[in-house]
């Protein structure tokens, strides 16, 4: 679509073919019969409530999970089984769609609008050898910042990213007031991108008994409470979504999230 979004979406991809070289890189092994027919119980029920994500304003960019789980092999007494393959889809905004023509497509005008105007003051600049164009060129100026402010906006908005962790150790971020999503325990806002630039906004919306959950007042995240039960079990699931909030608020009053209760095992 823009030439700027491919040079992005290529430092992406390299970051996160970097994130999941060294997840991979973790001593990992094969679930035993006992964990894989837990997993997979978990894994489906996960994935009928990711394949709600797409419409016709959305396109499915990127689905992380290859469908062959392993477990981390060192117990780091943490917790009860994990997911070492944890899910990731990434949606665009689909071309010509109604977003796109509605929302993306004047943004992105007013982008190039604002970067010729930004072109033409720095040609301008660079003829003028007084003392106060030499201090002035290269320098910040408000049409620089307006101009980062509408591609922030313009990116925020044409990017969807969903993750699903299986007994995570803690959800970041305050609840968030007036959002009630029945069957969730906990929904909370952290103003920072999750694997995603920092301007993003992420949600996090936690299944299980969080209720116990200490809150850590200098990392504001709440750290769940394990149960001293078998290590396969599943005793909580975190869905982060981060992107367009707009669609982010859409989900969660859509998405039948209370099916994800029934793929705990306490």
């Amino acid at each position: 679509m823009m030439k700027n979004y491919k040079i992005k979406i290529f430092l992406y991809v390299l970051i996160s073919i970097v994130f999941f070289n060294n997840l991979f890189a973790q001593s990992v092994k094969e679930p035993s019969p006992a964990e894989k027919k837990l997993l997979h119980k978990t894994i489906s029920i996960i994935q009928s409530v990711l394949d709600q994500f797409g419409n016709n304003d959305w396109s499915l960019d990127q689905d992380w999970y290859n469908g062959d789980p392993f477990v981390p092999a060192d117990d780091d007494g943490t917790g009860p089984i994990g997911l070492d393959q944890n899910f990731e889809r990434d949606y665009k905004v689909t071309e010509n769609s109604d977003r796109f023509n509605n929302i993306i497509l004047p943004l992105y005008k007013k982008s190039e609008q604002l970067t010729d105007r930004m072109v033409a003051q720095l040609k301008k600049l660079e003829n003028d050898t007084s003392a106060e164009a030499v201090k002035k060129y290269g320098k910040k100026s408000p049409l620089s910042d307006s101009l980062d402010t509408i591609n922030n906006k313009l990116e925020e908005l044409s990017e969807l990213h969903v993750y699903a962790y299986i007994n995570n150790l803690y959800v970041a971020g305050k609840p968030v007031k007036g959002i009630d999503i029945p069957g969730a325990a906990m929904v909370t806002k952290f103003n920072r991108g999750h694997f995603t630039p920092d301007f993003f906004k992420s949600y996090y919306i936690a299944f299980g008994n969080w209720k116990s959950a200490k809150w850590s007042d200098s990392q504001k995240v709440y750290y769940f409470k394990f149960k001293d039960t078998p290590k396969s079990s599943v005793q909580n699931i975190v869905i982060i979504m981060t992107g367009a909030q707009d669609r982010m608020k859409e989900l969660m009053h859509k998405i039948d999230w209370d099916v994800l209760n029934n793929a705990l095992t306490n």
